[in-house]
Parts: structure tokens; C-alpha cells; sequence
């Protein structure tokens, strides 16, 4: 018997605190369903779109669900949309996985905030997890599974789903603004590898030096601060400084707000901007005289719909993320650890892991 703790909401609210409950369940592994398996979390990070789901922003509908074997017991919401887990336990039908895998969900709403998680084999799903280590073959360290299928994920399929012909010759351009959140740290390093070149703009910091010299170390080409990029001389004065007779092919947004305008205006002709996020909350700014000159899209991507859309997209990203790694394309990043064992109450680390996730990347650990 294995006891189940998982952060659970039965409701939405911007009092994050007041809807995030500690639940408590059990699961008996000798009692699995012939096509079940039993997953154990070995980590589990906080993204903005986890809490943004329980504060009600998608306005999307609660995914109610039970965490044990009981099927009269209550049935909740489980936190979390991203994780890697090790098979403990299989049913006898179950031959497409090994005990020990290192695994994460295919499909998304699963809610991944919890010790323990059964997952079935199903004819709709005939493989619901996706291996991202095997038990002789440590490729990845326990943060990179536990994040594999969002920020890289993310960072892949924005390089490559809107440009197909980049320049490798260096002088293809990407220009983005929260240079500093984990996609664009995976961004820059992928980027380099095929030799496009990217401009990443930060908000001004006290260790502003030590963030450049962060991003720059990952593979950034330049580092301009927010209030600088926002100046109208920036793209008349500046940006010509920095690109030459180079091309900004891209121009990716995840916060809205201010720095929309010039990283539409800095765009070269038949350029692409993307929006994938909105955490500053402002609106998507462009001049409709420099889309007309410049006949540049306007597009907008979400991870999780590509995955709905197409659940295989998942996998094949997963696995090209997986060979970048094999080809260390990508240096290690910093996380933060929030480490959980039995017997702690694990919503009480998940709101503490919220407040503070400003301050980096956290990953909670189960010991």
C-alpha cells in the first residue's frame, strides 16, 4: 500500500492559498487493473500556467478526477501539468513500459502535483507516457526530465514551426523580450546551434551584469535592457548596429505590453511575430502602416493546444528535445529546489514554491 498526497482545487480564485487543498489517499499495487500503472513523481516543477489554471484565467473547465482506487471517494482537480515519474508497478497486460522508466504524460490535464498517480492503458490511448529515460541510460539529470516538456518543448517548436528555411549562415535574426524566462534560455542555446542569431531583452536589475553574462553564456547574442529597447530610436539608431545586413525573421512575445511595438517594428520584411504568453497583461502593440510595408503575421501559439490538436506532436517534440540533449546542445540552467517526504503536506510546499517562483524555476523534489 503507497500512500497518494496530491494539491488539489475544487474551485477557481486569485486567493490562490484559499483553493489549493492537501488531499490524502491510498493505492494498492497488488490491486491494479490489468492495463494500469502505477507512477511515482520524482519531480515536479511550477509554471505560470499552473497557477493561471486554478486562479480561473483560461476560464477553463475543472478537470474533476479520483486520486486513489476508491470510486466512491470524492472526486477533485489535481495541480500541475508537468512532471517525470518512475514506473513502480505494471498490471499484467502492460508491455510497452519497464519498472524504472523515467516517464511524463503524453496528454496534458493529468495533474501532476500528487506522490503517487495511477495511469491506464486505454484503446483511445494506447501509450499514455512518453520514456524520457531508461533505468541504464542516464541522459538527463532529474530537473531536465521533470521540465523536458514545456520550456524546451516550447523553445523548439517556436524555432521551428514558423520559419522552415532558416539562414545558417548567421545572418537570420530572432528577437524576443523575457530574456530571462527558461524558454528563451533553451531558445538561445538551440538557436545557436543552427547558427540564428537572437537579441533577448530584460528588464533592468540590480545584478543586471550577472544576468547578461548569464544569458549571453547560453548562447544570446546580445542582451539589451527593456527600457532601451522600448525607445523609438532603438530600431531607427541601434538596431542597425546590431544586425548589419542581417534579417529579423522572428519575433517572439510572451508578456505583452510595452515591448510589443518595437519587436514588431524590428522585424524585416515577411517577418513573423509570436505571441505565446501574456504574464505582463498588456495588449499586443504593432503599427498597421509597418505590417502594410512590411507584410509581417501576426501568429499565436499555445503549447498545450498544439498537444490536444495533435497528441503525437508531443512525442515527436519530446524526442528531438531528447537528441539535442544526446548532442549536449544544451548547458545546465539553474533551479531551485523545494523538496518533499512522507508525511510533509505537499500543498503547503506548492504555495510556498508560488510565492516565491519569481526568484527562478522550482522544482519540487519527492523524496
Amino acid at each position: 500500500m503507497v500512500s497518494v498526497s496530491a494539491v488539489t482545487y475544487t474551485e477557481t480564485s486569485k486567493d490562490i492559498p484559499s483553493v489549493l487543498k492537501n488531499s490524502t489517499s491510498e493505492i494498492n499495487p497488488s490491486k491494479l487493473a490489468p492495463n494500469e500503472i502505477l507512477i511515482k513523481a520524482l519531480g515536479t516543477p511550477i509554471n505560470p500556467s499552473d497557477w493561471k489554471l486554478f486562479e480561473g484565467s483560461y476560464k477553463a473547465p475543472i478537470a474533476f478526477k479520483q486520486i486513489g482506487q476508491d470510486p466512491d471517494a470524492p472526486k477533485v482537480a489535481v495541480g500541475g501539468n508537468e512532471g517525470v515519474f518512475s514506473i513502480v508497478a505494471k498490471g499484467d497486460d502492460v508491455s510497452t513500459y519497464n519498472i524504472g522508466d523515467w516517464v511524463i504524460l503524453k496528454l496534458t490535464g493529468f495533474g501532476t502535483w500528487r506522490t503517487y498517480a495511477i495511469v491506464a492503458v486505454t484503446e483511445d490511448n494506447k501509450d499514455p507516457l512518453i520514456v524520457v529515460l531508461k533505468k541504464e541510460s542516464p541522459l538527463l539529470t532529474l530537473d531536465e526530465a521533470s521540465t523536458i516538456s514545456t520550456n524546451p518543448s516550447t523553445a523548439y517548436q517556436l524555432f521551428t514551426y514558423y520559419i522552415k528555411d532558416w539562414n545558417n549562415k548567421g545572418n537570420d535574426w530572432i528577437v524576443t523580450n523575457a530574456g530571462n524566462s527558461f524558454v528563451n534560455k533553451y531558445l538561445f542555446q538551440i538557436a545557436r546551434h543552427f547558427n540564428v542569431k537572437t537579441l533577448a531583452t530584460v528588464r533592468d536589475k540590480p545584478n543586471w551584469n550577472d544576468i547578461e553574462k548569464e544569458l549571453t553564456d547560453l548562447g544570446a547574442t546580445v542582451v539589451v535592457k527593456e527600457e532601451d529597447f522600448v525607445k523609438e530610436t532603438f530600431i531607427t539608431e541601434e538596431l542597425p548596429k546590431i544586425i548589419g545586413d542581417g534579417k529579423v525573421r522572428l519575433a517572439l512575445d510572451s508578456l505583452g505590453g510595452p515591448t510589443t511595438l518595437n519587436l514588431t517594428n524590428a522585424l524585416s520584411q515577411e517577418g513573423t511575430f509570436v505571441n505565446y504568453g501574456a504574464l505582463a497583461g498588456g495588449l499586443v502593440l504593432f503599427s498597421p502602416g509597418a505590417q502594410l510595408h512590411k507584410n509581417f503575421e501576426l501568429k499565436s501559439y499555445w503549447l498545450t493546444r498544439n498537444t490536444r490538436a495533435n497528441p503525437q506532436s508531443k512525442v515527436d517534440t519530446v524526442h528531438e528535445v531528447l537528441d539535442l540533449f544526446r548532442q549536449k546542445v544544451f548547458k545546465p540552467v539553474k533551479f531551485t529546489h523545494y523538496d518533499y517526504k512522507e508525511g510533509d503536506n505537499l500543498r503547503d510546499i506548492f504555495v510556498r514554491g508560488i510565492e516565491n517562483s519569481k526568484n527562478g524555476k522550482i522544482v519540487v523534489v519527492y523524496k
